[in-house]
């Protein structure tokens, strides 16, 4: 026969807090404009982590608590990336083929954005490859004439066409010939050309608008040590400076090419950062960003040897 108990059970106790709200349920939908984790990788601008709140305020024991993976900002393109954007460090990629056979193949570049330092900060946003003949790239070396679409990219995940870089075939060792700028994106638009004029004991790059009115030059001094004694290891001979300077002639911000001493002795892959004017638009940074193509092909792009 059952027999009651004379004093109540009382139920075991949770080895968990009880003085935290639920989570709110459902769950708020996420805002256009956003990704769930993993998209796009880290490194793009403006990502910083959201912070959910499991209930509403003022519940006793409530505390915002973040949630397990940070919501990212996704670009609703290449040009709204452009806007968040301060810099651009420009890398080329070091090709095992190239460096130990004379053969020169197809340039591919990748781009990353920067820190406040200039250098390469998080994963890459935009990817670009050469388009162009072999025997131009063996008889022409860096006056080939070539093609190169620069890609919004998230991971290894091609996102759409942004830019579209074209220069023809340079025969002249002096002049560096002139390279057209297109955005693809929304369409066909000239942006503006970039030039690389004869100059002496100057590396020179000119960016002009699409109305051919001069926007930016980049400037260094042709006698630097890492010009003169290309290959050397010591830091001042693997870093070229550059000045920016606007259509008057104001050094408005700098750039540089940079080059590590394994990488300078069997290849010209080089590195290029540049630090964006503040207030500039977003036209000029697609601008600044292809004149660093042309200063790779004008002046560090060699032909390969015989040796």
């Amino acid at each position: 026969m059952y027999t009651a108990p004379s004093q109540p059970q009382q139920p075991p106790q949770s080895q968990y807090p009880t003085n935290i709200a639920p989570m709110a349920y459902p769950p708020q939908p996420v805002p256009q404009g956003f990704a769930p984790q993993g998209y796009p990788p880290q490194g793009y601008p403006g990502q910083s982590p959201q912070i959910y709140q499991p209930g509403p305020a003022g519940v006793p024991g409530y505390q915002a608590v973040p949630m397990l993976y940070p919501v990212m900002a996704v670009p609703a393109s290449g040009l709204e990336l452009m806007k968040l954007l301060t810099g651009i460090y420009l890398k080329q990629k070091l090709d095992a083929i190239e460096a130990f056979v004379a053969y020169e193949k197809a340039n591919k570049y990748k781009f990353f954005p920067i820190d406040q330092n200039g250098n390469k900060a998080g994963n890459a946003i935009f990817k670009a490859k050469e388009k162009s003949e072999p025997c131009d790239r063996y008889c022409f070396g860096a006056g080939r004439a070539f093609e190169m679409t620069i890609k919004l990219v998230a991971g290894d995940q091609e996102i759409l066409d942004f830019l579209h870089l074209q220069r023809p075939t340079v025969c002249c060792r002096c002049d560096k010939g002139e390279m057209t700028v297109t955005l693809l994106e929304g369409g066909s638009q000239v942006l503006g050309f970039i030039t690389g004029p004869c100059t002496c004991c100057q590396l020179l790059i000119r960016v002009f608008d699409s109305h051919r009115n001069l926007r930016y030059s980049l400037k260094g001094d042709a006698c630097q040590c890492s010009i003169v004694c290309a290959g050397c290891p010591c830091e001042q001979c693997r870093v070229t400076h550059f000045t920016l300077n606007d259509a008057a002639g104001n050094v408005i911000s700098t750039m540089q090419r940079r080059t590590k001493f394994f990488r300078a002795m069997i290849s010209d892959a080089d590195d290029f950062s540049l630090i964006f004017p503040s207030g500039i638009t977003v036209e000029d940074k697609c601008l600044l960003i292809a004149s660093l193509i042309m200063m790779d092909y004008a002046y560090f792009e060699q032909k390969p040897s015989n040796s």
